[in-house]
């Protein structure tokens, strides 16, 4: 940036001393210029001048160009890196009432990555588990959707639940995080459990999928049978996993 700034200063001084020259030429050393050249000769000196004044006005728009399009860029970055930072604090701030929100829980773990680089596996793990998380609840509104399947609802409010109990797991890892220093590595033992956990919730949930799948290859074959027990009982389990 410094150097575009000063190519800038550089080629508005070369500008401004051609075009100080060519009007001395037009102007004050006119006549001195005919009676010493002859007037064709100072035609001459008359279009070099103002040719090269032309030149550094080209010099100087590719310059400021240059330089105006580097400070944008730089100003975006700065930009972006100020509201990374304040949705960063936002997150701090709400996570304390928000800690089963997906979303909050996310900016809180990006924020512990930032704070700490020493985090960046375990906090990738955690992230991953979240997207999982998001592909399952995304396929199944998808099946749900192009089946008109409204009478499997009640199983998005179940992955919803699944969700929020990620979230609460993510609790004990990232109050661990928290409490160590700079570049303090983190002990995956004493995380291990919850991150467990959510691995066999998503599994669950992958199970939900398929026996919501079965059920409608099942209900479009034969509408006359409208039995869930199968899908039912999988609910069930569920729901007491999560509650347990």
């Amino acid at each position: 940036m410094k150097r575009k700034r000063n190519g800038v200063i550089v080629s508005a001084v070369l500008l401004a001393t051609l075009l100080i020259l060519a009007l001395f030429i037009k102007g004050p050393l006119r006549s001195p210029l005919i009676i010493q050249f002859g007037i064709r000769s100072f035609r001459t000196f008359s279009i070099v001048s103002w040719a090269f004044v032309g030149a550094g006005g080209v010099i100087f728009i590719l310059a400021s160009a240059s330089f105006f399009r580097e400070a944008g860029r730089a100003a975006i970055s700065r930009n972006r890196e100020e509201m990374t930072r304040k949705e960063l604090e936002n997150a701090s701030r709400s996570y304390s009432s928000g800690s089963d929100e997906p979303e909050v829980v996310r900016l809180r773990l990006e924020e512990l990555r930032k704070e700490n680089p020493s985090l960046t596996s375990l906090v990738s793990r955690c992230i991953a588990q979240m997207d999982e998380m998001d592909d399952l609840q995304r396929r199944q509104k998808g099946l749900i959707e192009s089946n008109d399947a409204i009478y499997l609802n009640d199983t998005i409010e179940l992955l919803d639940n699944t969700e929020r109990h990620i979230c609460r797991n993510f609790r004990g890892v990232i109050n661990r995080c928290m409490v160590l220093g700079k570049g303090e590595e983190m002990d995956i033992s004493q995380v291990e459990t919850p991150l467990i956990d959510n691995e066999s919730r998503l599994k669950d949930a992958a199970t939900l999928l398929r026996y919501s799948a079965d059920w409608i290859n099942k209900y479009n074959e034969d509408s006359s049978d409208k039995s869930r027990s199968e899908l039912d009982a999988w609910i069930s389990i569920i729901k007491e996993t999560l509650e347990g």
